[in-house]
C-alpha cells in the first residue's frame, strides 16, 4: 500500500497555522507589557523616579544607661560613663570570609560583562580579602592596639557568634524532630485508606528526593551575622574624627555611642557591688523577642550583664531600656539625617546600706590581720587563705560593712581586660570568692552560744558550778585549751564562765547528757544550716549533721586529741564534737553574725540586706515622648520582717549576754587582754576552729556593741590565722573604735540616702 506525497499537505498546514497562532499570542503579550510600560512612564514615571531618589531608611537601637550603685551617704560605687566604640560588620572580621558575601562584594565592583568572567571575579575576590587584611591592620594602628590584640578580639567575636548560631540551630533541629514525631504519631492513628496513601507518598518522597533530610540539615543564619560588633571600646576623639571625615576609607566600620561601666572607688565593697560580663549565647537566645516592643529589652551579644553581687541581683532594675533612632541613607549608604523616635530610659539607681567610711576601715583591718598570720605547723602559709568581716544593724539586718579578702577590681571586667580577668580567675587565693556569704567553715567555740541555749532549754542550772579539771575522762582526749598549754583546768565554772573562758569540758559534760538532737535543733532555730535570705547571689547554707543517737562504743572509742580529725559514722552525730562547733558543722560569717544579732536584739532573726531602696527614673511612655529626666521615684525594697525565735526567753538571753560580756570584761575572758575600749562596752565570743592537716586553726570573733544597748553586731573570721584572741582582737578593737568615731553609738549616724529613719519595734 502506497501514499502520495500530497496526502501530507493538510497536517503541515495545520501545524503552521498553530505556530502562527502562538506567535500572534506572544506578540500580543509583548505589546501588552510594552503598552503597560509606556502607560506607567507617561502616567507615573516622574513619581517612581522621585521615589527611587528618596533615601533608604534604617532603624537602630540606642543603648540605655545602666543605673548607678550608691552607698548609703550617696558615694557613687558604680555608674555608666559615655564613650564611643569602634564596631565592625561581622562579615569584615569573619575568618575565613563568608563565600557568598565575598562573591557579592567582588561582583559589585565589576561591570556587567566582567561578572561573567570567572577569572576576573576570582581576582576581585582576592582584592577584597587583601583590603580586609589591610583595613584590620590600619584600624589596629589607628586605635593603638597591636595586631595580636586585634586578632584576639575579632576571634572572640566570631566564637561568640558561632556559639550563638549553634545554639539557635540546635533548637531549630529539635523543633524539626518534634514536628516529625508529631506527624508520625498523627499518621499512625489514621486507619483510613487515605491515611495509608499519605504515609506511602511521604515515604517515597523522602526515599527518592530526601526532602526531609535536606530541610532538617539546612542551617539558619542569625541576625548577628549581619550586625556590627564592637572591637575597640572608648576610642579617642582623633580616631572618631578620622573615621567620620573619611568614611569611604573605612568600609564596614561603624562608630557606636555606648556606655562603659566605671567603679570610681575601685575595690571598695567589690564583692557586694559585683561586676559585669558579656551576655552569653544562651541568654541572648532565651530573650529572643516575640514582638517589636520586647525587642528593645532583649539581650544582644555585646550587652553586659550582671555576674555577681548587686549588679547581678538587681540586673532587671539596673538595666536601662533601649531607645530607637531612624537614619536616612542616600544611595551610597551615607547618612543624610537621623531622628530619635524613642528616647532611651536609664535604669534605676540602687542605694545600698553600706557605709563607705566603715567599709574602708573594715577592708584595711582585714588585710592587715591577714598579713600578720603566722606560718602553720608545716612552716608555710596557705596562700589560698583569706578572711571576712561583716557588720550589721542588730534590729534591721542592714549591712553596714561587708569585707572579703583577698578582693578584686570590678573595673577589670567592665573594661574587658582579658589578661587581668584571667589573673583574677586563676589566682589560687580566689579573690572572686565572696567569703562573707560563700565561705562555710567550722565555727569552733563561737558555736558554744548555740550549745548554751540548748543547755538552758534542757533545764541545766546556769549558776551551778562545774569543776573543770582540764579534760573530760582522760588526759589525752577531749581537753580544754588551757590544759593542752599549761596542764591545768579552769576549776569551778558556771555557764557564763564557760562561755567567757571557752571551757570545752563544761560543754562536753552537759552535751554528753542531752545528746546531739537539742544542739542541732537550736542551731536551726538560730539560723544555721539554711541561707539568711540576703540579697546577694551565691549564698551557701553551711552544714548541720543528722541527729542519730551515738552508741556507747562510739563514745568510749575516742582516742584522738584533735576533734577536727575524728572520723567515722558516729562522729557526724557526736554531741561532744557538735557542742564545740567541730566535726560536721560549718557556717558562713553572715550566718554567725545573724545569730549573735539575735542574742543582742532580744531573740529575733533578722534578714540581712545590702540594698536599701531603688531610685527609679520618672515614668514615661515609649511612643517617642519618653525622656530620661533627673527626677526619680523611690521604691522601697521588700525585706522580710524579723521573726521571733521560739523558745528563746529573756532569762536565757540574760545568761548568754552575761557570758559574752565577761569574755571581754572579765580578766579571765578569752578576749580581755586584746580588746579594751573604755568608751564602748563590747560583748562577744572568740572561736578557734581546728582544721587538721598541719594547718593553723581558723580564728573567729563575733560580738555586738554597746553591750548594754546593742546597735551593731559584727564578725571577723581569718582562715588559718591561729589562736583567735590575739589575731581577731585587734581587728574588733579598731573596728568598734571607728564605729564610735562615726557616731554609731552616740551622735546620729549618717542616714541612708533619702531614708526616713526606721523605727524598730524590738525591745
Amino acid at each position: 500500500m502506497t501514499f502520495e506525497p500530497n496526502e501530507f499537505r493538510w497536517p503541515q498546514t495545520a501545524l503552521r497555522n498553530r505556530l502562527r497562532c502562538l506567535l500572534v499570542v506572544f506578540v500580543l503579550l509583548l505589546l501588552t507589557v510594552y503598552g503597560r510600560l509606556i502607560a506607567l512612564e507617561v502616567r507615573d514615571g516622574r513619581e517612581y523616579r522621585s521615589m527611587s531618589a528618596e533615601p533608604v531608611v534604617r532603624s537602630q537601637t540606642i543603648p540605655g544607661m545602666r543605673g548607678r550603685i550608691l552607698a548609703r551617704d550617696g558615694t557613687v560605687l558604680a555608674y555608666d560613663q559615655p564613650q564611643v566604640d569602634l564596631a565592625m560588620n561581622y562579615r569584615w572580621v569573619e575568618e575565613p570570609a563568608n563565600p557568598r558575601w565575598l562573591r557579592h562584594m567582588a561582583r559589585a565592583r565589576l561591570m556587567s560583562a566582567e561578572r561573567r568572567d570567572a577569572r576576573r571575579v576570582a581576582e576581585e575576590e582576592q582584592a577584597v580579602l587583601a583590603e580586609r587584611l589591610e583595613l584590620g591592620g590600619q584600624l589596629a594602628s589607628l586605635c593603638n592596639v597591636t595586631d595580636a590584640q586585634w586578632r584576639a578580639r575579632t576571634e572572640q567575636i566570631q566564637r561568640r557568634i558561632e556559639t550563638l548560631g549553634n545554639t539557635v540551630n540546635a533548637r531549630h533541629q529539635s523543633e524539626i524532630v518534634r514536628q516529625r514525631r508529631a506527624a508520625d504519631a498523627e499518621e499512625s492513628t489514621i486507619s483510613s485508606p487515605l491515611g495509608w496513601l499519605t504515609t506511602i507518598v511521604r515515604s517515597l518522597r523522602e526515599a527518592l528526593l530526601d526532602w526531609d533530610d535536606a530541610s532538617s540539615s539546612t542551617s539558619l543564619s542569625v541576625a548577628e551575622e549581619l550586625a556590627d560588633h564592637v572591637v575597640v571600646e572608648d576610642v579617642p576623639l582623633e580616631v572618631v574624627a578620622e573615621i567620620e571625615t573619611h568614611p569611604q576609607q573605612y568600609p564596614g566600620v561603624t562608630l557606636i555611642h555606648s556606655y562603659r561601666r566605671a567603679y570610681p572607688e575601685g575595690e571598695l565593697a567589690a564583692h557586694a557591688v559585683g561586676y559585669l560580663g558579656l551576655a552569653n549565647p544562651q541568654e541572648v537566645a532565651a530573650h529572643t523577642p516575640s514582638s517589636s516592643k520586647e525587642n528593645f529589652d532583649a539581650y544582644q551579644p555585646d550587652d553586659l550583664v550582671g555576674r555577681a553581687g548587686i549588679e547581678r541581683r538587681y540586673e532587671k532594675s539596673l538595666r536601662g531600656h533601649r531607645g530607637l533612632t531612624v537614619d536616612r541613607l542616600d544611595s551610597r549608604g551615607h547618612t543624610i539625617a537621623s531622628t530619635v523616635v524613642r528616647q532611651p530610659l536609664a535604669g534605676s539607681d540602687v542605694v545600698l546600706t553600706i557605709d563607705p567610711a566603715l567599709q574602708h576601715t573594715a577592708q584595711k583591718l582585714l588585710d592587715e590581720a591577714l598579713a600578720r598570720r603566722l606560718p602553720s605547723g608545716s612552716g608555710q602559709l596557705d596562700v589560698a587563705a583569706g578572711g571576712a568581716l561583716v557588720a550589721i544593724e542588730v534590729h534591721t539586718g542592714a549591712v553596714l560593712a561587708a569585707a572579703s579578702a583577698p578582693r578584686f577590681d570590678p573595673g577589670s571586667f567592665a573594661h574587658n581586660d582579658s589578661e587581668l580577668v584571667k589573673h583574677w580567675l586563676n589566682d589560687p587565693a580566689r579573690p572572686l570568692f565572696d567569703r562573707s556569704v560563700q565561705m562555710a567553715l567550722p565555727p569552733g567555740s563561737v558555736f558554744k552560744i548555740v550549745s548554751a541555749t540548748a543547755l538552758l532549754s534542757a533545764g541545766i542550772d546556769p549558776e551551778a558550778p562545774f569543776e573543770c579539771q582540764g579534760y573530760l575522762h582522760q588526759p589525752d582526749v577531749l581537753r580544754c585549751a588551757i590544759f593542752r598549754r599549761f596542764g591545768i583546768g579552769h576549776g569551778p565554772v558556771t555557764l557564763a564562765d564557760a562561755l567567757a573562758r571557752s571551757c570545752n569540758v563544761y560543754f562536753f559534760h552537759y552535751a554528753e547528757q542531752i545528746g546531739a538532737s537539742p544542739l542541732v535543733d537550736w542551731a536551726q532555730r538560730l539560723g544555721m544550716g539554711s541561707t539568711t535570705g540576703i540579697d546577694l547571689p551565691g549564698e551557701v547554707s553551711g552544714n548541720l549533721p543528722l541527729t542519730k543517737a551515738v552508741t556507747p562504743a562510739t563514745v568510749e572509742g575516742r582516742s584522738n586529741s584533735d576533734p577536727a580529725a575524728a572520723v567515722g559514722a558516729g562522729v557526724a552525730q557526736d554531741p561532744l564534737m557538735i557542742c564545740i562547733g567541730q566535726g560536721p558543722i560549718t557556717a558562713t560569717p553572715l550566718q554567725v553574725v545573724r545569730m549573735v544579732a539575735a542574742i543582742a536584739n532580744g531573740g529575733y532573726l533578722v534578714t540581712p540586706h545590702v540594698a536599701d531602696h531603688l531610685d527609679q527614673p520618672a515614668a514615661g511612655n515609649f511612643d517617642g515622648n519618653a525622656q530620661s529626666t533627673p527626677e526619680s521615684v523611690r521604691k522601697t525594697l521588700d525585706v522580710a520582717a524579723p521573726r521571733r525565735i521560739p523558745g528563746l526567753d529573756s532569762q536565757m538571753l540574760a545568761v548568754i549576754r552575761k557570758g559574752l560580756r565577761q569574755t571581754v570584761a572579765d580578766q579571765q575572758g578569752t578576749a580581755h587582754g586584746v580588746i579594751n575600749i573604755e568608751q564602748v562596752a563590747i560583748a562577744g565570743k572568740t572561736g578557734t576552729a581546728e582544721t587538721g592537716g598541719g594547718q593553723a586553726e581558723h580564728a573567729w570573733f563575733i560580738g555586738y556593741a554597746p553591750a548594754d544597748k546593742p546597735k551593731v553586731a559584727f564578725v571577723v573570721v581569718l582562715e588559718h590565722a591561729g589562736n583567735a584572741g590575739p589575731t581577731t582582737g585587734p581587728v574588733i578593737q579598731h573596728l568598734v573604735t571607728r564605729m564610735e568615731e562615726l557616731g554609731y553609738f552616740g551622735a546620729p549616724q549618717t542616714p541612708v540616702l533619702g531614708e526616713v529613719e526606721r523605727q524598730s519595734t524590738l525591745k
